[in-house]
């Protein structure tokens, strides 16, 4: 059934976009314990998480349209360079957490 057929009864017809976009997100595996157990090392460190992260996606076209703790979602109109973006980003043993 396409998009544009799916009509809330409560909210006025919007306009639909006909790009597509690819979705790249990231999350930090364990990071929870680390905020229990490392508060004062994790802080610094996502700071410096999230400029790599912004400067791989920004660096490939992409844009980061939410940030949550940290989790980072963003958007690329093109995905090779949203795979391009991806394969920028430092894995745990290039990038050590504490």
């Amino acid at each position: 059934m396409p998009a544009e057929s799916f009509i809330s009864p409560t909210k006025p017809r919007v306009a639909l976009h006909s790009s597509t976009l690819t979705f790249h997100f990231t999350d930090i595996e364990g990071s929870t314990s680390r905020w229990e157990h490392q508060r004062a090392t994790m802080s610094p460190a996502l700071v410096r998480h999230d400029a790599i992260v912004r400067a791989a996606i920004e660096d490939h076209g992409g844009q980061v349209f939410k940030t949550v703790g940290d989790a980072v979602c963003a958007t690329f109109t093109r995905a090779a360079d949203a795979t391009l973006g991806a394969r920028d980003l430092p894995g745990g043993t290039v990038f050590p957490w504490p």
